[in-house]
């Protein structure tokens, strides 16, 4: 028999708890590196790892797990070569204040001095005095030749963390690795917790292993460059509770900061644990008032420092792009995820039969590429002549265009009401939580389900009213605000008595 909503809520809470309380119990880095300890939110994309657990399939989970465990464990370190040192195109200091912890999504952008998360905050920073280096996640896949052909000096230096370490550092991942999901195994008999058996399997996967592979690079750097302050991206993941661990390890007086720029959906357990042993950071900085209110009021954040530090995704007051009074035009802003475009554009397509004056205009998310996207789901290469996809656009220009925008848990619909686009939220039927990054707006963004609603939508000349467009506009200028290097400047003075 099927799980009720409640059912299956109360089912996960037990699941985050138990998680939590794993994790806590045990300082083991190996053991924190399993990605199904850390409860992310209710969204659907990070439920799918609890497919298994809810059902209680573990055979099948296992069946699914020994050849990715065999290969990325024993195989893969012994045949991926010496493994990468740091790439850097730029002078690394012998030392500086600042560690930021970012994502490289395109190697394009290594040709652009900015940051996809901070922005030119570290060049704005430097005018302070305050020095900083950018170490990046490579999610590129590419060489690093390829990296380096891209690679634009930068005011900040930056380096590329490899995605391989040598030999010797990888098998001895594995034996850390493989301890961890034996201790676990061990928990989930004596002490009869479901969960840790499935987290014994998967402190064996790929992602453990990268969590691994992160901290034990940012407490290298942490070491080498001996920063005051560590910022790392914070959304709940496990590499992210290890970086913070690595650098405390490296250096106990280290200040760590989990920047937690993503929209906080419900259940979101994993961010605000706390697990003790140099796991949490030590101050919070959030994009706006929003996600700060949010976080003040959840109880774990008790006497937590929390700062807001805005984000590059505010939108610039002087920034204009005139309305076009005619235009149909419905922009899709799915998140990375292969499930989630072909969702979008499936719901568009069974409206646009019935809309054929309305264009709609595909912009995907930074990690993802048109041609990676048609080889992985070839039926959608060849779409109507009413679609399109957004080619060297930014979000603020698509937006201008568009009066409508369809998006499921994207927190590029922000900007939508800023620029007289009404937001229209994809409630998939059937799912546990809402993950619409506006559910607390109350007016001008509609939600529909089915094809029938965004017909009716589509096909009507009114967009919302003036009051409800006010309202709107006064909520999203909250919910990313201007970002203050200020905030780094105040935290570096109570740092550095020479300031």
């Amino acid at each position: 028999m099927a799980m009720t909503g409640e059912q299956a809520n109360t089912r996960l809470q037990a699941i985050a708890s138990s998680g939590t309380d794993l994790l806590r119990n045990g300082a083991n880095p190996a053991v924190v590196a399993a990605p199904m300890l850390h409860f992310r939110n209710a969204h659907p994309n990070s439920l799918k790892l609890y497919a298994d657990v809810l059902r209680s399939r573990f055979t099948g989970s296992l069946a699914r797990a020994f050849l990715p465990m065999a290969y990325h464990n024993l195989l893969r370190p012994l045949v991926g070569g010496k493994g990468s040192r740091l790439q850097s195109g730029d002078q690394l200091p012998e030392r500086t204040d600042i560690l930021f912890v970012s994502h490289l999504l395109d190697v394009r952008r290594m040709t652009q001095c900015d940051d996809i998360y901070i922005g030119d905050l570290a060049e704005r920073l430097q005018r302070h005095g305050i020095s900083s280096v950018n170490a990046l996640i490579d999610h590129t896949q590419s060489s690093s030749a390829h990296i380096s052909q891209n690679w634009s000096r930068s005011q900040t230096p930056r380096v590329v963390l490899p995605r391989q370490l040598d030999i010797v550092n990888e098998l001895q991942i594995s034996a850390q690795l493989g301890r961890a999901a034996l201790s676990l195994a061990k928990k989930s008999i004596s002490g009869n917790i479901e969960l840790a058996r499935f987290a014994a399997l998967d402190a064996l996967s790929p992602t453990a292993r990268d969590a691994m592979r992160i901290a034990y690079q940012i407490g290298e750097l942490v070491k080498r460059l001996n920063p005051k302050i560590v910022m790392t991206t914070l959304e709940g993941h496990s590499w992210e509770r290890l970086a913070f661990h690595a650098a405390h390890e490296a250096d106990p007086a280290t200040v760590c900061i989990g920047y937690a720029h993503a929209p906080l959906f419900p259940m979101h357990h994993a961010l605000t644990a706390q697990l003790g042993n140099g796991y949490d950071p030590d101050v919070i900085m959030v994009p706006g008032d929003v996600s700060l209110s949010v976080l003040k009021n959840n109880p774990t954040m008790l006497g937590k420092d929390i700062r807001v530090l805005g984000s590059v995704r505010s939108f610039a007051k002087g920034e204009e792009f005139p309305k076009m009074p005619t235009s149909r035009v419905c922009l899709l802003l799915p998140e990375g995820l292969n499930d989630e475009v072909a969702a979008l554009i499936r719901l568009s397509l069974e409206a646009g039969a019935k809309c054929p004056d309305v264009r709609f205009r595909i912009r995907l998310h930074p990690a993802m590429s048109k041609d990676l996207f048609f080889r992985q789901r070839p039926e959608f290469a060849n779409l109507p002549p009413t679609f399109e996809w957004s080619k060297e656009r930014s979000l603020n220009a698509d937006l201008a265009e568009a009066n409508w925008a369809l998006y499921r848990g994207s927190t590029a619909i922000i900007s939508a009401p800023l620029l007289r686009t009404k937001p229209l939220h994809y409630r998939v039927p059937g799912e546990l939580a809402d993950i619409d990054p506006l559910f607390a707006l109350e007016g001008y963004r509609e939600s529909v389900d089915c094809p029938e609603q965004l017909i009716r939508i589509l096909s009507t000349e009114h967009v919302g009213s003036e009051a409800e467009l006010s309202a709107a506009i006064d909520f999203c200028t909250k919910f990313y605000v201007p970002l203050r290097e200020q905030v780094f400047v105040d935290l570096m003075r109570g740092l550095k008595s020479d300031f």
